[in-house]
């Protein structure tokens, strides 16, 4: 095992005494690995971050064994942590540290010094807000690893993959592997094994929809058509495995619902004008364009309830926003739109009953939403 030293420099969530024995903090560390010498823990969200990202990408376990304090004249900490290939954990800690995630990044011998970029805690990047609602939404949408995630026809979308759960139906799959097949296109084919599977697959992707659609039901399988059939199913998550093309699901999604994001946030400025700087509500809007693509459905509805109940903040536009949404969606899937949204609202599960249904998700990623503003986000919706 190869140790690596994590140093912060930043305001910090600080204290002693948490309410559960080991809470967790994200979906692969505790509290308890934030420990100090004093029996304290010292933590900050840029910093749980950056760290849950690494480890998502790395694609392997990460164990942090230590924490200090940081440096004279800081209020940071330096935390040393395990993880199994020194080679690709600095790979992945050199790409944060070009796009600022990390400040600092140093080699000592077999461990890597690295220091995350401090910010308030009352505020977030726009890179780090999407990142956080990256992970949120996937967190609804997946188990285990999110980037090896395949599921069947069971839904009518043909055949869905990743973290977002991009598919035929939608028109999603096809593009994304297009941009696999331009970052790497001999490690494409080769997880496909033989030739003949990669040449059907590769010629699938020029089908209309219904086409891809009618192929992919037919390898679907279990009772409701939620598995995939092999050897398909191992060749997407071989795909999964791939370190450069779990980077390109990310920025995907990131830049396709993203977009949509943008779209809400204009159209809601419109009713609405302050600007929605809160990163819940921030989260809960990326969530509903990637599932649901859009408010137009809803344009209305939600006039109509703003007339009625004049919001005054964020949060209740928001989920004015999201649950007037909601009731628009096929009856089936209204009770658990909804309770996804308030969840991301309100820090974690909530129930919801629409149309005869009643549903509550929870999600391992509702522990990386702190109240904390995001900053540029009026710069986002004139770009």
């Amino acid at each position: 095992m190869i140790e690596s030293r994590f140093s912060f420099t930043g305001r910090c969530v600080t204290g002693s005494r948490p309410s559960e024995p080991n809470p967790s903090v994200a979906p692969n560390f505790s509290l308890r690995e934030f420990g100090r010498r004093d029996g304290s823990y010292f933590i900050h969200p840029n910093l749980i971050l950056t760290l849950q990202n690494i480890r998502n990408l790395l694609g392997q376990t990460v164990n942090i064994v230590k924490v200090d304090e940081g440096g004279q004249g800081t209020r940071g900490f330096c935390a040393s942590v395990r993880a199994g290939d020194l080679s690709r954990l600095k790979e992945e800690c050199s790409s944060f540290l070009q796009e600022g995630s990390i400040a600092k990044l140093l080699e000592e011998g077999d461990r890597l010094f690295l220091e995350a970029r401090a910010s308030p805690t009352e505020s977030l990047s726009l890179e780090d807000a999407f990142d956080t609602a990256f992970y949120v939404t996937a967190g609804f949408e997946t188990s285990g690893d999110l980037f090896q995630q395949v599921t069947g026809n069971f839904d009518g979308a043909g055949l869905s993959f990743g973290p977002s759960q991009v598919n035929f139906g939608t028109g999603t799959l096809v593009p994304l592997f297009r941009g696999f097949e331009k970052v790497d296109p001999a490690k494409l084919r080769e997880c496909f094994g033989g030739s003949a599977h990669w040449d059907e697959w590769r010629v699938l992707w020029e089908k209309p929809v219904a086409e891809q659609i009618r192929w992919a039901d037919q390898q679907s399988t279990g009772s409701r058509k939620q598995d995939f059939k092999e050897p398909w199913r191992g060749y997407l998550k071989q795909v999964g495995r791939v370190p450069a093309f779990r980077k390109e699901m990310v920025g995907f999604s990131k830049t396709l619902y993203g977009a949509k994001l943008g779209r809400a946030l204009r159209w809601l400025k419109t009713v609405w004008p302050q600007p929605i700087t809160d990163l819940r509500c921030f989260c809960a809007l990326f969530d509903l364009c990637t599932q649901q693509g859009s408010l137009d459905k809803a344009h209305s509805r939600i006039e109509a309830r703003f007339t009625q109940e004049k919001p005054k903040k964020q949060r209740e536009v928001v989920q004015i926003a999201v649950e007037e949404r909601a009731r628009t969606a096929d009856p089936p899937w209204r009770a658990a739109s909804m309770s996804r949204r308030l969840g991301i609202l309100y820090g974690g599960p909530v129930s919801a009953t629409e149309s005869g249904k009643t549903a509550q998700t929870d999600n391992p990623y509702f522990s990386l939403l702190p109240e904390m503003e995001v900053q540029g986000i009026e710069k986002f919706v004139g770009a």
